[in-house]
């Protein structure tokens, strides 16, 4: 068994098949994760870790083993020895589609949809923290494993999270909620169920929002007004030799922003939540995910809708009471603290989740 000592490298070591994997991943663990002796017996989605470290964590366990593990394992394997068990295995388990977050005996399942990446992690603090009467589920919305496609169609993604819906829950009533691009396939998956004659009786949208050329006018100009207004502020506060370089740097994002906004596709503006140093599978299903959102075509939904809205919002969209309620046959609105990059996270999605239990809480009395 090979001993690592501080300062050398992953890439310095030996590629081998261990004796022992779980003395192996138990160091990896400790070197990479940085979470101290205590954390050996915890799991990898207690520990309120990035994607980027679990991505440092299960490449390094590949180079060592060969035993490819891609970051959708840790929804099947997310303690040392079960790690160890895919390794001695020798090949990582398909990547689920729903991840129970939250067991209960009974009552009606909750089924929650994440955002542009289609990964859950964002969905488990709010996924453990509701009081849904019945269990919770997060579902992955695109195929990060490598063993097929990434999918560019909010359709497609709904389709196939009705069908795995249906093999957990066979009939209604359906509750489903998503978060971002998560509410548009809540949306279009209530549409499905609903279409089969199943009943839907909660479809939650947290911060969802609509392609520009969807908002109407005035919430156009009001959009407008606001970004040039965070331009000028930016621009009075920086220095004269910044100014050029600050303006060379925002004209081409503007410049999409613009052809949006009057009737045009164009392609996506860059985005203040997008992590740095992203792991290729991530980035990639980010991108299929924004091609799907500017693809998408909305459809009046006859049913009702609870749309959950941030105080501070998403400073590159606008408020989404602004654009939906034309689609839905009825709504009902829910403040919550935070902005759209905080909501998901403590402190504020204790509120976000205090919120859905009330109206989840109604439907239970009801």
């Amino acid at each position: 068994m090979a001993v690592f000592f501080a300062g050398e490298s992953i890439g310095d070591r030996p590629s081998l098949l261990p004796d022992d994997p779980e003395e192996l991943i138990g160091k990896l663990w400790d070197e990479i994760l940085e979470r101290g002796p205590q954390a050996r017996a915890a799991s990898l989605l207690d520990l309120k870790l990035g994607v980027q470290r679990i991505h440092r964590l299960f490449g390094a366990i590949t180079e060592l083993t060969g035993v490819a593990l891609p970051i959708t394992t840790m929804f099947e394997a997310s303690t040392i020895p079960a790690l160890a068990e895919i390794v001695r295995r020798g090949e990582a388990p398909p990547q689920p589609v729903a991840v129970l977050v939250q067991p209960h005996e009974g009552g009606t399942p909750l089924f929650l949809f994440p955002g542009l990446g289609g990964i859950i992690l964002e969905l488990y603090d709010l996924g453990r923290l509701v009081r849904a009467g019945g269990p919770v589920y997060a579902n992955l919305t695109q195929r990060l494993d490598g063993r097929g496609p990434l999918l560019r169609s909010v359709v497609d993604m709904a389709r196939v999270q009705a069908d795995a819906i249906r093999a957990i829950q066979p009939h209604g009533p359906y509750r489903l909620a998503g978060f971002s691009l998560g509410g548009l396939i809540a949306l279009e998956t209530a549409r499905l169920l609903a279409a089969s004659g199943e009943r839907v009786e909660f479809l939650g949208l947290i911060e969802p929002n609509l392609p520009e050329r969807f908002w109407p006018p005035a919430v156009k100009r009001a959009f407008l007004l606001r970004r040039l207004k965070t331009h000028f502020d930016t621009l009075r506060a920086l220095p004269p030799r910044q100014i050029l370089s600050y303006l060379g740097e925002r004209a081409a994002p503007l410049a999409r922003r613009l052809r949006r906004l009057t009737g045009g596709a164009g392609t996506a503006s860059a985005s203040p939540y997008t992590l740095a140093n992203l792991p290729k599978e991530l980035a990639d299903a980010r991108d299929a995910g924004l091609a799907a959102f500017y693809a998408y075509e909305i459809k009046p939904y006859a049913g009702r809708a609870a749309i959950f809205e941030s105080a501070g919002g998403d400073p590159l969209s606008c408020p989404p009471t602004d654009v939906f309620p034309p689609y839905l046959g009825g709504y009902d609105r829910f403040a919550c603290g935070g902005d759209h990059a905080s909501l998901m996270r403590q402190p504020f999605v204790g509120e976000l989740a205090d919120r859905m239990s009330d109206a989840l809480g109604a439907l239970n009395r009801g």
